[in-house]
């Protein structure tokens, strides 16, 4: 007799699967609307909100793509082999009906919104395919990818309420998603050491990788987004933004100590609950920024 799976059991799955805390990411399409001080915009607020929501579905999708591409290697990772569909947890017939329910959605969202925001989305759709079938595969272009859909997200915030991004903004965040990536791709390493596992065997592309060069990257991804940032807040002529740099360099700065000293999380948007130097220059960053913009 085929035993049946309870239905707690599978929406259990499902949630695991979908990954919200990854939505996270997603707040980037509030930047555009944040920093052209449009808050109080009702009508642009929910557009990016909408917008916000159709990201989400749209990543999750992309999750349990990947996810059902990558079972078998998934199955061999520390980590990964919990994932729903690598355990067993989330069948790849459940896994598929999801990604088709959640993309249709997305997809009637979108419909509300201008020609280049939805080309944004399906652009941020296929690069993510190509990166699961791909690209996630060859080295320094897997981290340009993920940085291009940090990019995207931030593109498409400012397409929907029709409001002109700067290309300082553009730049830190392409530094930034930079630094976060190969910071994670430096863990990720330093944990596969620890552990006695093959790089390879986790992530194909971390044996195409060795510490000293990743520490290279480091230093280069910080820097440019130091400077670019810093830029911005001069370009801009706000009055007192120029110190809110201090909180930026002492967040990356903290990042790359707890790299180094093998205190950071593979998930880079973890650290802000994991370490609370980070937490705590995040939410005064938060509240110098609004206060600037807002007070």
């Amino acid at each position: 007799m085929t035993q049946i799976t309870p239905i707690p059991t599978i929406l259990s799955a499902v949630l695991k699967e979908v990954r919200p805390r990854q939505w996270m990411k997603n707040l980037l399409v509030f930047a555009p609307l944040f920093f052209a001080q449009m808050v109080s915009d009702v009508a642009r607020f929910s557009t990016t909100a909408q917008l916000f929501v159709v990201f989400c579905l749209c990543a999750s999708s992309v999750y349990i793509f990947n996810d059902v591409i990558d079972k078998t290697e998934d199955q061999k990772h520390p980590l990964k082999k919990h994932r729903p569909i690598a355990s067993g947890q989330l069948s790849i017939a459940h896994a598929v009906v999801l990604c088709v329910v959640f993309l249709t959605i997305a997809a009637l969202l979108s419909a509300a919104f201008p020609l280049k925001t939805q080309l944004t989305v399906v652009a941020y759709i296929f690069l993510n395919v190509l990166y699961s079938l791909w690209l996630k595969r060859i080295a320094i272009v897997e981290i340009f990818t993920i940085t291009a859909m940090y990019i995207f997200r931030i593109i498409a915030g400012g397409t929907a309420i029709a409001v002109s991004i700067s290309s300082w903004i553009i730049l830190v965040t392409f530094f930034l998603s930079l630094f976060l990536i190969v910071g994670k791709r430096r863990v990720e390493i330093e944990r596969n050491a620890h552990n006695g596992t093959t790089n390879g065997d986790t992530r194909m592309v971390l044996a195409q990788y060795s510490p000293a060069f990743l520490n290279e990257l480091l230093a280069i991804a910080i820097a440019g987004a130091s400077i670019a940032y810093g830029l911005y807040t001069v370009e801009t002529g706000i009055p007192y933004l120029l110190y809110t740099s201090a909180f930026v360099m002492f967040g990356l700065f903290r990042y790359l100590y707890a790299i180094h000293h093998k205190t950071a999380v593979e998930a880079p948007e973890m650290m802000v609950t994991h370490d609370p130097w980070i937490a705590g220059t995040v939410l005064a960053w938060v509240i110098s920024i609004c206060i600037i913009f807002y007070a």
